[in-house]
């Protein structure tokens, strides 16, 4: 999951203007899913995103709107606070990724789901991560699934 979405997210047009000279990335959570995408985000730390260094760290879910980041990746199912924390995320131009088809729908910007063959399918909901500054190129568009949003 992780390689696919920080392959897709490097496909925005807009992170030059968005991000600054650090991309702050996040782990959302304190499951042992967070623990696992905490321990594959590492592999990402000290690397760079179209130029831009990256730096990890774990924020709880209540810190969305207050934490200055740039990528969260959402370890757990949000339920039925995937909408405001979506809109808290679109607020504050976070490209938002989500553990479930259903984050995606609700107003979070990418996810990830696996294909009936095992692969993994690269999930948007365009609306959302407009809503939060992305502009993904064309070349990502078609590769990923997009999802409407409730």
């Amino acid at each position: 999951m992780v390689k696919i979405v920080m392959a897709a997210v490097a496909y925005d047009r807009s992170i030059d203007e968005r991000f600054g000279d650090v991309v702050e990335v996040a782990v959302a959570g304190d499951s042992s899913r967070a623990t696992e995408l905490m321990a594959v985000l590492g592999k990402y730390s000290g690397k760079k995103l179209k130029g831009k260094d990256i730096q990890l760290t774990n924020v709880s879910v209540a810190d969305i709107g207050t934490a200055k980041l740039d990528i969260v990746f959402f370890a757990d199912s949000l339920g039925a606070d995937a909408g405001t924390v979506a809109a808290l995320c679109q607020q504050n131009q976070i490209t938002a990724i989500s553990a479930d088809e259903d984050g995606v729908a609700s107003g979070l910007a990418l996810g990830v789901e696996l294909t009936s063959d095992g692969k993994p399918k690269l999930l948007i909901n365009l609306d959302a991560a407009k809503s939060a500054g992305a502009n993904f190129s064309a070349q990502i568009l078609k590769l990923a699934r997009l999802v409407d949003g409730k």
